[in-house]
């Protein structure tokens, strides 16, 4: 939606289909925390999300899956929010050894608008990542209650952790 307003002003407009121009190969490419850095944290929370959704499964969550797999003992699944096209987010609460976790993965304007925090540099992250070329996921956590059941009202208050990137590189004959 963001681009619309941008659609006047182009000459040219491509699109692909993944496994068209690219080689259908989706990787994890990057992460950033929000403090600029290589955040090791951040995989171990994305890998726990994308482990434990059991909702629609995608490219990106196996490329998440296929990149490392970190010690997530200790992180059992308490709960779900399970994806949707209009909330376009997933969450998962896991039991930790410090108590209940909310892991958030999502499309970042959507992660952005359940966080407590209104910090520019999340979106100076978001556009550099986005800028090189990257299809960019954000995180965020929340501390919640240990019970039996999640709702998306539980997505709120949450504190950005990051983000991370993704590349489907071209084909070498996709300049043609």
């Amino acid at each position: 939606m963001a681009a619309i307003p941008n659609f006047g002003s182009m000459s040219v407009l491509c699109t692909d289909k993944t496994g068209t121009l690219t080689e259908d190969n989706i990787t994890l490419a990057a992460w950033k925390g929000v403090n600029k850095t290589d955040d090791e944290t951040l995989l171990r929370l994305v890998y726990i999300n994308s482990y434990h959704q059991s909702g629609v499964k995608n490219p990106l969550d196996a490329a998440v899956l296929n990149h490392q797999t970190p010690d997530i003992s200790g992180f059992n699944k308490k709960g779900e929010i399970p994806f949707d096209y209009f909330r376009k987010r997933v969450s998962v609460i896991v039991d930790t050894p410090d108590g209940s976790l909310l892991i958030c993965k999502g499309a970042p304007e959507e992660v952005f608008s359940c966080c407590k925090d209104d910090d520019d540099n999340r979106l100076s992250i978001y556009a550099q990542m986005s800028r090189e070329g990257y299809r960019v996921l954000a995180i965020a956590t929340k501390t919640v209650t240990s019970r039996s059941k999640y709702t998306m009202e539980d997505e709120s208050a949450l504190m950005l952790r990051g983000f991370i990137a993704f590349l489907d590189p071209p084909k070498p004959d996709a300049a043609k």
